[in-house]
């Protein structure tokens, strides 16, 4: 059965539209920026200065745990030798081959077959001459692949890899080379096609400035291959770590709103990527929003669509020290490659760049007035709970969380009820919070109105669900905010 093609919603490529700020909500727009980060509302600096070094992980050959997978030997960084090449796990010398459900079936398997029975790699090969002496003069060596297992639902596994072999695996990808046919059983319907011809199909022009991202990232390495390392972790919230919500006396985090920064932009946090439940979404497609561009401007995100099953709604994945190679300008139909970018990063104690993403799918709302049910506002609270709740019990790793209007846009979702429910996540999870209401006065002005407001009342997490309970019979004579604002939290009416 052929991978999934995952094309956004028809609309997805238009110009997603912002907020008029001058539309009239009821809410006081007169703040100075001042008011914006003073007192309860904390300055972005603040929080992005907490952890200018990435948290540092347990030595790798302390690893015991087996849904830690490796393709790398043990391996430390020194920032005293940074071009250090981590070794590849190479047990027999030779190309080891897995021709299993449960790993990527590679297209230099002895086992992948062209319909007269000859094996497809010769005529790969014979096809991609070019390819084929780079092989040979070991600037791209199937040999130090071990064929990488799948991260598959509620597994819990992560897989760590060089950035070496990274672009190996995206080197089979540009030229097609993975097998597109599998199992009887349909196996891999749950998984992305992670081959890239519909990107050299007739398609949109942003289409066009995808290739021109990815072009550069090979012409980038080719010139000089990069040494770091990368992990993609799949993360499954177990039934006992769900909060009460309703019962939750837990305050509310610091907040930072950014009218200025993406969230690309802003250093030394957990960055959020408004993911499709196929992570990656339309990159190798149309598509062209916020997680089609990010995966674009830092290729080694797309071995992610190799990997990683669809996720489940307990589920998220993360992608930790992809680097980032291309500038880019404009959204949606508008989006153009704009140059190189040098990713300058420290990298921690594995060698992998100080970038930590998390991809998290919201709820596509067909009809958006469903969004405020009780199930479907539960759904996005373990959804972004999931992926707020840091990944280590050590210190260092309650590290700031840069989001923004998560699940909007095309999923017509409410961007104050998906403001509110990341702030309860990110509260519950104990870490702040820097809101990217990127060019939207309106949202910017607002959110900081209600939040100091909530501050002021001492609100907790348990009063914010009492808030969307109450105004899921509500929202057409109001938004959010507006009840908010006009209503006293639960708790201090008791």
């Amino acid at each position: 059965m052929a991978r999934r093609h995952i094309d956004p919603p028809q609309d997805r490529r238009q110009n997603i539209r912002e907020t008029n700020p001058n539309e009239n909500t009821g809410i006081n727009h007169n703040l100075s920026v001042d008011d914006a980060i003073h007192d309860d509302v904390t300055s972005l600096n603040s929080i992005v200065n907490s952890c200018p070094q990435p948290p540092s992980m347990k030595d790798m050959v302390k690893i015991q745990d087996q849904n830690c997978r490796f393709m790398i030997a043990p391996f430390k960084y020194d920032p005293s030798f940074p071009h250090d090449i981590p070794k590849p796990i190479n047990d027999s010398n030779n190309y080891d081959d897995i021709w299993h459900v449960d790993y990527i079936r590679m297209p230099c398997s002895p086992q992948y077959m062209a319909n007269n029975g000859h094996p497809m790699w010769q005529r790969i090969c014979l096809a991609l001459n070019q390819l084929k002496q780079k092989c040979e003069n070991k600037k791209a060596n199937f040999r130090d692949l071990k064929t990488p297992p799948l991260l598959r639902q509620k597994s819990n596994h992560s897989l760590t890899m060089s950035q070496q072999q990274a672009a190996s695996l995206l080197a089979c990808s540009f030229f097609c080379l993975f097998p597109t046919i599998y199992d009887e059983e349909k196996q891999h319907e749950n998984f992305q096609e992670p081959n890239f011809h519909r990107l050299y199909q007739k398609g949109p022009p942003e289409n066009i400035e995808k290739l021109k991202c990815i072009l550069h990232y090979f012409r980038r390495i080719t010139e000089t291959m990069p040494s770091g390392i990368i992990t993609i972790q799949r993360y499954e919230l177990p039934k006992e770590s769900y909060p009460n919500w309703s019962n939750s006396k837990t305050g509310l985090s610091q907040l930072c709103l950014t009218k200025e920064k993406k969230i690309e932009d802003i250093k030394n946090v957990l960055q959020v990527d408004f993911a499709n439940k196929y992570i990656g979404g339309g990159v190798l497609g149309s598509g062209c929003v916020q997680e089609e561009i990010r995966f674009s401007i830092s290729p080694e995100m797309l071995v992610s669509l190799l990997v990683c099953e669809v996720m489940q709604d307990d589920e998220c994945i993360f992608l930790i020290g992809c680097e980032r190679y291309s500038l880019y300008t404009g959204y949606a139909n508008s989006f153009q490659f704009a140059g190189d970018y040098r990713d300058t990063t420290p990298k921690d104690n594995w060698g992998r760049k100080w970038c930590h993403l998390v991809a998290m799918d919201a709820i596509y709302f067909r009809v958006p007035s469903t969004q405020y049910q009780k199930e479907n506002v539960d759904r996005e609270l373990i959804k972004a709970y999931a992926s707020f709740r840091p990944l280590e019990k050590e210190s260092g790793f309650e590290f700031g969380i840069a989001t923004g209007n998560w699940g909007c846009g095309v999923f017509n979702g409410d961007k104050e009820l998906k403001a509110i429910i990341q702030l309860m996540a990110a509260s519950e999870a104990r870490r702040p919070l820097i809101y990217a209401a990127f060019n939207d006065e309106n949202l910017f002005y607002s959110f900081i109105k209600v939040y100091e407001y909530l501050k002021q009342h001492r609100a907790t997490v348990g009063d914010l669900y009492q808030y969307l309970e109450e105004y899921s019979t509500k929202y057409k004579d109001m938004t959010l905010f507006n009840y908010i604002l006009q209503t006293l939290p639960s708790s201090t009416k008791k």
